[in-house]
């Protein structure tokens, strides 16, 4: 679906949700489709029914739209990380998520909490802590 950029960072259903630029995706254990929305600077992930949540990254501001300007910083995934172009993304068997940060020239994870998602298949209530990996 194609979106106007004030539409291109919104969580939501299917016919709602929008993306800019999403250049990483990876299915998880649980399921859920995990997106790295390269020019929102943010990951994020949709459920089996569609749902597209914000799990890492700056959230929406007001009206809801707001585009995550790039940075570098780690702390409670949601409005506390920060990523500068991600591109590649992937899970391991446990659920955590590994995220090429790539104009931070890193590669991150986020660490998956055993309470994955909320019983309505949406997503929230989520807790998400990325941790920066040094080099390989």
């Amino acid at each position: 679906r194609v979106h106007r950029r004030e539409t291109a960072a919104l969580d939501g259903p299917p016919t709602y949700a929008g993306f800019n630029t999403p250049l990483g995706l990876a299915v998880g254990p649980d399921d859920f489709l995990y997106i790295a929305d390269t020019k929102n600077n943010r990951i994020r992930c949709a459920s089996p029914s569609g749902y597209v949540t914000t799990i890492a990254g700056p959230s929406k501001g007001p009206g809801g739209y707001e585009i995550g300007q790039p940075g570098f910083r780690d702390g409670p995934a949601l409005n506390g990380a920060e990523f500068n172009r991600p591109h590649g993304i992937t899970l391991d068997p446990f659920g955590n998520i590994y995220v090429c940060d790539t104009w931070n020239d890193r590669v991150r994870k986020l660490n998956r909490p055993a309470h994955q998602h909320s019983n309505d298949d949406s997503g929230h209530g989520e807790e998400f802590w990325p941790k920066g990996v040094g080099t390989t």
